[in-house]
């Protein structure tokens, strides 16, 4: 999608076929904009999709949709200085989509629980569109059977 108003007319058209709110399916393209940019960056091997967005993949929108991503991330340390580092990378990862993605906050999930997380909100930019989103961050968490390589 080159602009926001090519998006919105596709949203408007997708809202009718499949019966989903217009928000639903905006906030479900702008992280998968977000997944393109991790999938391209230096940190793709880093992360792993899980939870309702990957079933909602997996299943179709239509018939299970998401309001938040869930990452478990390996191989660097969840701490607050890094995922902001890493962030930062990702969303200066080139895509031709010109939508641009802001860290706004950062907040501690799970802080009784032997493996920590963060709760992120993102910002996605497009033309005057502000889109909030939610990124869960996890580490540690058993995967079964295992993690895989899929095609987002």
């Amino acid at each position: 999608m080159k602009n926001l108003m090519q998006l919105k007319d596709l949203i408007k058209n997708l809202t009718k076929e499949k019966n989903i709110n217009s928000q639903v399916l905006l906030r479900n393209y702008m992280m998968q904009r977000l997944l393109l940019k991790i999938a391209n960056s230096d940190y793709k091997n880093n992360f792993i999709l899980k939870g309702g967005m990957l079933v909602a993949d997996l299943v179709g929108i239509e018939s299970r949709s998401t309001v938040d991503m869930d990452l478990t991330i390996k191989s660097f340390s969840l701490t607050r200085e890094n995922i902001t580092e890493v962030f930062a990378e990702i969303f200066l990862t080139e895509t031709e989509d010109g939508i641009e993605f802001k860290l706004k906050k950062i907040e501690k999930i799970r802080e009784e629980s032997e493996y920590k997380g963060f709760r992120l909100s993102i910002l996605a930019l497009m033309g005057k569109a502000k889109i909030p989103l939610k990124i869960y961050l996890t580490t540690g968490d058993k995967l079964t059977p295992s993690e895989i390589n899929y095609r987002y």
